[in-house]
């Protein structure tokens, strides 16, 4: 594994982390959580790439 992938792998997880400790869970709608969303949505795509990537090698 490269190190490029192994930090695609940390930043996808790190964005999920942060977006999820970010999200309002007494309101969840996405006016409150504008930040929260695009993080996770960030880290769910990081993370697809880092497991297509992996899985192609």
């Amino acid at each position: 594994m490269s190190n490029a992938n192994r930090l695609l792998g940390f930043l996808g997880a790190m964005l999920l982390t942060f977006g999820i400790s970010g999200l309002n869970q007494e309101n969840l709608s996405f006016d409150l959580n504008q930040k929260a969303y695009a993080s996770i949505f960030l880290g769910v795509f990081l993370m697809l790439i880092f497991f297509i990537r992996l899985k192609s090698k």
